[in-house]
């Protein structure tokens, strides 16, 4: 066979060729696959960590859930379900809401750690007192002219929970209009001017608050209820919110029905992870039962006792859309392609005042 000028047939020369294009492409390969399986670690971490953060921002509310004392409305007139936290069933939950046996709504009342507290100047009556509009009806509490002064001029809460000083009332009510007295020459207590022993009149810091009654999960008014809070009643910035997956993107959201405000806690980005499953389990603590996510209830109004519970089982499920090296997706990588989150909260402020049968 005739040779080329440098001594190589031309069956070595195409032998030569298609070995150096196989170690071409093999070397390709092995480089896209190396950043694909890459790309794909990349997505699974990132889903675990957002994941994480969706949690833990969840359970930083749940931490310092307010347990309401009585209880007040959570679907109709006088029903009495509602302590602080409650499950939705699919009928009871908003519209956006994704809400299934795999797809969880719940709701809370969660107190703001991070605004001051103030406390009440005279006592107030929830049944003499709330949606009135009078200066009598007037809840008065400690004000400042500080950035921290909770009812602040245009910086006020939208609700709020009031802790009676004996700690036999604990309510929560919606923020209506709102009056800063500083310097005030009338006494808040009575609403009449003093003077110090000299004869100087006394000046007075406080700020005057109308309140109504709170919202039911139906959105109708809560029934007053024979509630009395003596002067010096704690008063805390809390907000009511409900928790679930918006059904149009599957973003896990958290709603505030009383200002409509929506937060997306976890962004869904199909590119790089599918949230598939969002579950909130509940359990009441007491001996002889194990804190286990299988103990945990579905609800909290079907046991007779879920007023008992203390702690939230969370979990967000996740699958990944994983690519091989041809661009094809499928589930043989090294990387896995479901990402599950979850953790037990314990609500601390849920176990005050639990009742007896709730030990037992």
């Amino acid at each position: 066979m005739k040779k080329s000028s440098r001594g190589f047939t031309m069956i070595e020369l195409l032998l030569a060729a298609s070995l150096a294009t196989l170690v071409i492409a093999g070397t390709v390969q092995v480089i896209y696959y190396f950043f694909s399986e890459k790309k794909n670690l990349d997505d699974w971490s990132s889903a675990q960590i957002d994941m994480s953060l969706a949690i833990k921002n969840v359970e930083n509310d749940v931490r310092n859930i307010v347990r309401l004392e009585p209880t007040e409305d959570l679907l109709s007139a006088n029903d009495g379900l509602y302590f602080g936290l409650s499950s939705l069933t699919p009928q009871e939950s908003p519209e956006v809401c994704l809400a299934d046996a795999t797809h969880s709504v719940f709701r809370y009342t969660t107190l703001d750690r991070v605004l001051r507290s103030e406390r009440t100047m005279r006592s107030w009556s929830e049944s003499g007192d709330a949606d009135k509009t009078a200066e009598a009806n007037e809840l008065r509490v400690s004000a400042d002219a500080t950035i921290s002064s909770l009812f602040q001029s245009g910086k006020a809460p939208t609700e709020i929970s009031l802790v009676d000083a004996d700690r036999r009332f604990i309510r929560r009510y919606e923020v209506g209009a709102v009056t800063m007295n500083l310097n005030s020459a009338r006494d808040p207590y009575d609403g009449l001017p003093k003077t110090d022993a000299n004869g100087n009149p006394i000046r007075f810091n406080y700020a005057s608050v109308l309140l109504k009654m709170p919202k039911n999960a139906q959105g109708a008014s809560v029934q007053k209820r024979p509630s009395v809070f003596v002067t010096s009643s704690e008063v805390y910035a809390s907000s009511t919110v409900i928790v679930c997956l918006r059904k149009t993107d599957l973003n896990l959201i958290k709603i505030e029905p009383l200002t409509n405000k929506v937060t997306v806690l976890l962004q869904n980005r199909p590119s790089e992870f599918n949230v598939s499953s969002f579950v909130a389990k509940y359990l009441g603590t007491k001996k002889g039962v194990r804190v286990d996510p299988v103990n945990f209830m579905n609800d909290t109004v079907s046991d007779p006792n879920g007023y008992c519970v203390n702690s939230v089982f969370l979990e967000l499920k996740a699958t990944l859309p994983l690519k091989n090296q041809s661009g094809a997706g499928i589930s043989t990588n090294v990387t896995k392609n479901n990402v599950t989150r979850a953790r037990t909260i314990f609500a601390p402020n849920l176990n005050a005042k639990r009742a007896v049968a709730c030990l037992q």
